[in-house]
């Protein structure tokens, strides 16, 4: 239903969740100006459904209890059955279960309150049959409600005891969908999964199930797959309780390990007779919290509620201590008992529970036989003395830390990580790797932890010949705790230790971040301690669920893919797949690290957006927009752009969704939109906006590099590593800062990252593009055939065409046109079909045989290759090929007929009409397309109207400028328009995709240093040749010439 609707006098105002059979909405009573819980039954094809939401009204209305949810009213719209219930708002126990801050004595109160109501509820002769964390809700008042008594039955009678058979009723008949088991498996007692009678004795074994969970962390009978787990419910003796990691100070009573303990016994009658009897057991363990009152159930000055007696029941029995699981105390423990005098006062107790904690050992246990000696008398009263005070003081200190201990068990959560200064030593250690080892172990542990993280200094460490310094650490809001950092470099790589507190992890390995990930990895136990609080509604919404093991490993995925901290992307995109399979962040997570650019991302994107049908919320609709738009390949730009608007406008504060925009939308059009968000983003959230940072800086889309370094300087400032990354390495090397730029890759290197954010590529990569792009094809070419030689990320085609791209820059066509052909060979011997390779190859080769005037080679079938364009169906390939086709079929034409000039000018008016009709509106993508033609515009219609054409396709993207550079400066030096021509030589010498174009690029230096001496500028003509004379040594014969007597 949509807000304002109504049924009867209740104004739906939103949705609140699911229950078992309706779907819940806030709603206002419009008669009394309240705002109450409306459940409505969906329809479907139950027709006990309606039988069983009417007696959820009838069994819930008939107990009045605190810790019960009230129910208001009862109903039908439209032949749909309602409730109208108390609005409870609050968190549920299920949220609640890993929070470390919640006492024991705390989580043992709730238990007790949902006893108590429980009770009540078996004293009116009702079984809830469905208890469990998520039905049981804290108040935001500090109040248990039990939610939920959709599935309660009327026991045969009451009080929760055995039930005699009767002739069943519209009561007492279980209703379920499929006449089977009623209630939640993992909760459910042994009669309950046997679908045997049950009485309040079930709802005895499912409330020390959720007890158990509740004090220790974990389920009595977890297992792998839910077929285990039923059998350990109905075969297997629970372990004695204990607490969990993340209480280390606290201890579970044997008093209340015994009460859980006898709540599981497979057999009812094994169990407490009634569960008042449980709960009775556990009210002096309880904390203080608030309690419910109402007249039934009075609240006295004391923080516990105390309770008539009941005289309906017998007097209750102790248990029979040789009953099975009485718990033994632990080797070394001493655990103080709660005795049973009410005389005792709760202070008294407190006062005997600290005497027995200061008189633990120390330093270990104690020598076994310093018992039996006899106790020497001092001879010296002022040792005694001395030793007394030593005593107490021990003994002050000892109550001192377990205060704090509590106060940091109680304190608010931890929710953010300050990275400060850490250690760094060994030979050629410099501030920028102290930095990022130091950083960079901060960000990773606080992504694993599910936390904030934020640079507590900016100001680079000082550093001292084979020392630097950095601290990383974190603070609770009143309570410090550093995290030290210490790593060392040596001959083997390097050793990096984690120390918080107490607990220390050490990681090694050959790089800097293969230590820190070890070392993270062994932290694991304490990051699942300093988890943060449970979800919240607002993280419900943004990861897509309210499993928290779901949503806490999608919320780490994520945050390694916006932080750039990912290691091993394909494991751990699989285990994201496995906690979270039907989540469209896990098909976004694995498309950008299982997909490459050859690889086919249509089922992940088909999956997602199937994920995403119906889903309206601001962040699907900005996951839909990823999917649609220009992050991957995209479908439908025109859908992506209107819908990441429309999500960036409702949720502007949400970095996730700043983020999926800029990917979503980046293009020449959208850049300013970009660039805005990314700025106001980052501003307000740095740590979350890595990734958008890194999106708006993107210089093949729009050249801005002074607002690009300003991007990248805030990058650098808030993750130190960022400075080894592809954004800025490039931005190096198009300002022209080369040593810079390898200074960078070594850092890369040694901290064993890769530059890349798509592809896992080494470093080695980034640096054979550094040296092809800097004019020195030997050094890149060794380079490549080092990556050739192993085993990885690069394959031996990627390889192979690079290797055949430092023959480019040498002049060497036909050495380069060899190493192409085997990297051809490579693909068919690797996948067997080579279409798309071979596509690619053999126009790459006409374009290069026609910018090096050369014959067109006669192998290559022209009209299969315009068929196998076409095939594509990618506009720009499309122009591309066609272009290139029609200018061989020119080129091969010896006799200089007519036709094949024909053919190409018909050519030329089809590519035309073709750029206007596929654009549809779209004036960058039109002159795009138009561009492309440039080359056969200027051998049809001559050097004119190609500078023209030119000139007028300035809205074409960055891509298609670049590769048509040469060309263009060709036909504006022919027209005389040589300081046009100059720049657009200068472009086709462009760094970004050099291996991809590298011999025009060597022809355009060559053209250009010419234009240079003919301008009188012999200055910058000089070091333009001087690069050229060593690569172009062994050049083609006649090469030389001919780029130089081009028209």
């Amino acid at each position: 239903m949509e807000p304002g609707q109504r049924i009867g006098r209740y104004e739906i105002e939103a949705p609140l969740g699911a229950g078992g059979m309706g779907v819940v909405y806030i709603a206002r009573d419009t008669e009394l100006g309240r705002r109450v819980a409306l459940k409505l039954l969906q329809p479907g094809p139950d027709d006990g459904a309606a039988t069983r939401l009417r007696r959820e009204a009838r069994a819930a209305a008939t107990l009045d209890h605190p810790h019960v949810v009230t129910i208001h009213d009862v109903g039908e719209s439209d032949g749909k059955p309602y409730i109208v219930m108390e609005l409870v708002r609050g968190r549920t126990l299920h949220r609640l279960l890993d929070d470390a801050h919640i006492s024991l004595a705390t989580r043992i109160g709730w238990l007790v309150d949902v006893a108590r109501a429980l009770a009540a509820a078996h004293r009116a002769g009702l079984v809830h049959r469905d208890i469990k964390p998520s039905n049981v809700m804290l108040r935001d008042d500090g109040v248990i409600k039990v939610l939920d008594f959709g599935i309660a039955r009327r026991a045969s009678t009451p009080s929760g005891a055995p039930a005699t058979p009767s002739r069943p009723d519209a009561d007492t008949e279980p209703i379920t969908e499929q006449k089977g088991m009623v209630g939640t498996p993992r909760y459910a007692s042994p009669e309950q999964l046997r679908s045997g009678k049950i009485d309040g004795r079930s709802d005895q074994f499912s409330w020390a199930l959720m007890g158990y969970e509740l004090l220790t962390g974990v389920h009595p009978f977890e297992a792998h797959d839910p077929v285990a787990l039923i059998a350990g419910i109905l075969t297997v003796n629970p372990p004695a309780p204990k607490p969990p990691a993340s209480l280390p100070e606290e201890h579970i009573p044997l008093e209340v390990e015994d009460v859980l303990l006898r709540a599981l016994e497979k057999d009812p009658d094994d169990r407490f007779p009634d569960i008042d009897e449980a709960a009775d057991l556990l009210e002096p363990f309880a904390g203080p919290h608030l309690r419910a009152s109402s007249p039934s159930n009075p609240t006295s000055d004391h923080p516990r509620a105390t309770h008539p007696p009941d005289t309906s029941h017998p007097p209750r029995t102790p248990r029979d201590p040789r009953t099975p699981h009485t718990p033994r105390t632990p080797r070394g423990a001493r655990t103080p008992r709660k005795p049973s005098d009410p005389s005792l006062t709760p202070e008294a107790f407190e006062a005997s529970r600290i005497s027995h904690l200061n008189a633990l050992p120390l330093h270990g246990p104690r020598d076994p036989g310093s018992e039996r000696r006899p106790p020497r008398r001092s001879r010296r009263p002022l040792a005694a003395a001395a030793l007394a005070c030593t005593a107490a003081l021990a003994l002050a200190v000892l109550y001192l830390l377990r205060s704090r201990a509590e106060s940091a068990r109680t304190a608010a959560p931890l929710t953010t990580l300050h990275c400060e200064a850490a250690t760094l030593r060994g030979p050629d250690v410099t501030p920028d790797m102290a930095e990022a080892i130091g950083i960079g172990a901060c960000a990773r542990l606080a992504v694993e932890a599910g936390l904030g993280w934020a640079r507590a200094s900016t100001t680079l460490p000082a550093s001292t010949e084979d020392r630097t310094e950095i601290r990383v650490g974190w603070t609770f809001r009143s309570d410090p705790h550093a995290l030290q950092v210490t790593a060392t470099r040596g001959p083997r790589g390097f050793d990096v230790t984690l120390r918080l507190g107490e607990h220390t992890a050490r990681g090694a390995g050959p790089a800097a971040f293969d230590a820190v990930d070890d070392a993270v990895a062994a932290l694991a136990p304490l990051i699942h301690d300093l988890t943060p609080a449970p979800l919240t509604p607002a993280e419900e919404q943004l990861w897509g669920t309210a499993d928290p093991t779901a949503a806490r490993a999608i919320q780490r995925a994520v945050g390694r893919l916006m932080t750039g901290t990912r290691r091993r992307p394909e494991p751990e995109a699989k285990a994201l797949l496995a906690a979270a399979p039907d989540s469209p962040w896990t098909e976004l997570v694995i498309a950008t690290t299982l997909v490459s650019d050859t690889q086919e991302i249509t089922p992940h994107r088909d999956r997602a957006l199937a994920l995403l049908e119906g889903r309206h919320t601001p962040i699907d609709k900005a996951l839909r927009a990823a999917f649609l738009g220009a992050c991957f390949r995209p479908t439908n730009q025109r859908e992506a752009t209107r819908l990441a608007r429309e999500a960036y406008r409702e949720a502007p504060e949400q970095p996730e969704i700043a983020t999926l925009f800029a990917c979503a939308v980046k293009d020449l059009t959208t850049m300013d939109e970009v660039v805005s968000v990314a700025e106001r983003t980052s501003q307000r959230d740095p740590a979350r906006s890595v990734l958008l940072l890194r999106t708006a800086v993107d210089p093949l889309i729009e050249r801005n590099l002074p607002r690009d370094g300003a991007f990248l300087d805030r990058l650098h400032a808030l993750l130190p590593e960022s400075r080894a990354w592809e954004e800025s390495i490039t931005h190096l090397l198009l300002t022209g800062r080369i040593d810079e730029a390898r200074a960078s890759i070594d850092l890369a290197e040694t901290l064993g990252i890769s530059p890349y954010h798509r592809q896992p590529f080494p470093p080695q990569v980034l640096r054979y593009h550094l040296e092809l792009a800097a004019f020195r094809p030997a050094e890149a070419r060794a380079l490549a055939h080092a990556l050739l030689a192993s085993p990885g990320a690069v394959t031996s085609t990627m390889a192979l065409s690079w290797i055949g791209s430092t023959y480019e820059v040498e002049g060497r066509i036909t050495d380069a046109i060899t190493g192409m052909a085997r990297a051809l060979d490579a693909v068919r011997d690797s996948e067997g079909d080579a279409g798309a390779w071979r596509t690619t190859t053999e126009l790459w080769q006409l374009a290069l045989e026609r910018a090096a005037g050369v014959k067109p080679s006669r192998s290559i079938d022209l009209d299969r290759l315009d068929a196998a364009a076409e095939s594509l169906g990618a506009p720009r390939y499309i122009s591309l090929v066609r272009t290139e086709t029609a200018l061989a079929r020119i080129a091969r034409d010896a006799q200089g007929s007519s036709d094949a000039e024909r053919r190409a000018r018909r050519t030329l008016e089809d590519l035309e009409r073709f750029a206007t009709e596929s654009a549809r509106g779209d004036r960058a993508h039109e002159d795009t397309l138009l561009l492309l033609t440039l080359p056969l515009v200027h051998a049809l219609r001559g050097p004119a109207d190609a500078a023209a054409l030119w000139q007028t396709t300035h809205r074409a993207r960055f891509l298609a400028r670049r590769r048509l550079a040469y060309d263009a400066g060709l036909a504006l030096e022919a027209t005389g328009a040589l300081a046009e021509a100059e720049a657009a030589y200068r472009l086709a010498q462009d760094p970004l995709w050099f291996d991809v174009y590298a011999f025009t690029a060597a022809a355009a230096r060559l053209r250009l240093a010419r234009l240079l001496r003919a301008l009188g500028r012999d200055a910058e003509a000089a070091p333009l040749e001087a690069s050229l004379a060593q690569p172009w040594s062994r050049a083609d014969p006649g090469l030389h010439q001919r780029i130089l007597a081009a028209p």
